[in-house]
């Protein structure tokens, strides 16, 4: 895989995520998020963040040491990244439907992983006064690089 230099297989990966979830669009091709935002470092102020918004940040990784997934020279790895939207509770499914044919359809996630799959979804309340609901989308992503070289 050849990436910018210095881009890490993982970097590649998020910048492409970011880039499909600001291409999420519903049928009459507006899009659907007035932000997407690539780490989630604190919560955004409910009060100024911009709705529906997506924020992608990364969880858990594992270097895979199965049989049937080894690749000579190469390592593969189990990572999980979580896609959380912020929208009034009825837009949830319309959106949760539209980000899962996105990646279904871009499954190796512009090629730098071998699959990217759906795992779960939870629901969360942010704002009950206001009908502002949360989703977080948990996704598995199997990659893999050059052995040492990331």
């Amino acid at each position: 895989m050849i990436h910018s230099e210095g881009v890490t297989t993982r970097q590649a990966i998020l910048d492409k995520l970011k880039s499909l979830m600001e291409e999420v669009a519903d049928d009459s091709s507006n899009f659907i998020f007035k932000q997407v935002e690539l780490t989630k470092t604190a919560p955004p102020d409910i009060e100024t963040v911009p709705l529906p918004a997506c924020f992608i940040y990364t969880d858990r990784e594992y270097r895979l040491e199965e049989e049937d997934r080894a690749t000579i020279s190469k390592e593969t790895w189990e990572w999980y990244v979580t896609i959380e939207v912020w929208a009034a509770y009825e837009e949830l499914e319309a959106i949760l439907k539209f980000i899962h044919k996105k990646i279904y359809d871009n499954y190796t996630i512009g090629n730098y992983a071998n699959w990217a799959s759906r795992v779960g979804v939870d629901f969360l309340t942010i704002d009950s006064a206001h009908d502002i609901e949360s989703m977080a989308i948990s996704y598995r992503i199997i990659y893999r690089h050059t052995l040492g070289s990331m």
